[in-house]
């Protein structure tokens, strides 16, 4: 399922498991994976998101700004780490 925050529409994957709690990873693809209980309704799952919504766009945000970052590293000489900083 998709869901827009903040005007960007954002996939949403919902899983049901036998937990107590609502689980919520973001993917390096920028995909929601979602786990909750098999009972909870999927309204409170959809509140819970939005209630995430402001961590949600601030971590897809880095991780957009992550994989710029890679690609340009590709693009150019490889980096060679010496002492915890790149050459």
């Amino acid at each position: 399922m998709k869901i827009e925050l903040a005007g960007q529409k954002v996939q949403v994957e919902i899983e049901r498991k036998k937990v107590k709690n609502i689980n919520m990873k973001l993917s390096i693809d920028g995909i929601i994976f979602i786990s909750a209980p098999y009972a909870l309704p999927e309204e409170r799952i959809h509140d819970f998101i939005m209630s995430k919504s402001q961590w949600i766009l601030k971590h897809l945000e880095i991780q957009k700004k992550r994989k710029e970052a890679q690609s340009f590293r590709t693009l150019d000489a490889p980096i060679v780490q010496l002492f915890g900083q790149d050459f």
